[in-house]
Formats: structure tokens, sequence, C-alpha cells
């Protein structure tokens, strides 16, 4: 699946936001990882190993997999920086990243 596909852009808000599936397979690593490729317009095996930054599981567990919420509070949200972007990770199911370099 191409992230074109996943990750939708708001030209307001200048973010691109991808969404971990209701039950799905798809985790938030997935959504970070693809939001992150359509906001520096690379592939995701140029990207250096998300892992490097943190872990990724803790942020599946922290922010679910959609089907799997109720461990953290809904307004959960982890908040790092990868690949040059602001990344903000909710528990709700939404990967949401800046270019700018803020929070967004």
């Amino acid at each position: 699946m191409d992230s074109t596909d996943t990750v939708r852009y708001d030209p307001e808000s200048e973010t691109y936001t991808a969404r971990h599936a209701q039950g799905g397979g798809r985790t938030a690593v997935h959504s970070v990882v693809e939001a992150v490729a359509a906001a520096t317009d690379s592939e995701p095996t140029a990207m250096e190993p998300l892992y490097e930054t943190l872990d990724p599981h803790a942020l599946d567990w922290l922010c679910g997999r959609g089907g799997e919420r109720g461990r953290t509070s809904p307004g959960t949200v982890v908040s790092f920086r990868f690949e040059g972007c602001a990344v903000s990770v909710h528990a709700d199911g939404r990967a949401v990243v800046s270019k700018r370099g803020d929070r967004p």
C-alpha cells in the first residue's frame, strides 16, 4: 500500500496525518513511518530506523493498535522528533507530523 493512500495532508495546518486501523494489523509505528515518509518525500527504507529514536514497542503499547485501546487515557499523546519532523502520536489512533519543527 502506497503511503499516499493512507496519509492525508492538511494545507491549513501544514501537517500530515496517518491512522492505524481499528482492530487491524496497522500499528502506531506504521502510521508514524508512513506520515514521516510523506512529509519528507522519502522512502520509508531510506529513513533512519525509528528504534534509534524511541522504543517502538513502547509507542505501540501506549497508543494501541486501534482496537486495543484502554491501556492509557484517550487523551494520551507521545511527542518526539524524527527525521527532522515534529511527531505526535495520539491514543485515538492518529499520528500527526509537521515539517515546521514545532509540535503538530
